[in-house]
């Protein structure tokens, strides 16, 4: 997998992640759906590094094809300087954006913080409307791509 990561990203230090859903067996014979969500990140001194999440998917009705996805931002060094910038991020909207990078529910995250579900939702909205985003996944890409977490 590494290797395809290398060929995919032409040696850059290319943002991409990788996406994939499929069935797997489990030990008694019944299958679950997995989601694999591979993401690589160059640090700023220019180490790169990989992080991976697996979960069960099986709540998910998608039948049994396998999906795959690869996403793929700006080169890096292409980035502005701080192009956070123009974003006008929030201390808070940061909060918000990192508990969901580590997988938390609005209602988890709004437990850690001593907030309502309602407010933690606002916030939501209120990032992928910056960020310019539709969707959690693009979100958390845009946000890892620009040095937000």
């Amino acid at each position: 997998l590494n290797r395809e990561l290398n060929y995919i990203s032409g040696g850059s230090n290319r943002h991409i992640a990788l996406y994939m859903a499929y069935r797997a067996a489990k030990s008694n014979g019944k299958y679950t759906r997995i989601s694999l969500t591979i993401s690589r990140h160059t640090d700023p001194a220019g180490g790169i590094y990989d992080m991976a999440e697996i979960r069960d998917i099986s709540h998910v009705h998608c039948g049994t094809m396998v999906s795959f996805a690869l996403l793929g931002g700006k080169p890096l060094k292409e980035l502005p300087q701080d192009s956070r910038k123009g974003l006008l991020i929030s201390r808070r909207e940061q909060e918000i954006i990192y508990y969901i990078s580590q997988g938390f529910t609005s209602r988890k995250i709004a437990s850690e913080l001593n907030l309502s579900e309602f407010t933690v939702n606002t916030h939501r909205r209120n990032i992928m409307s910056k960020t310019g985003t539709s969707n959690m996944v693009d979100m958390l890409l845009f946000a890892a791509s620009n040095g937000i977490i």
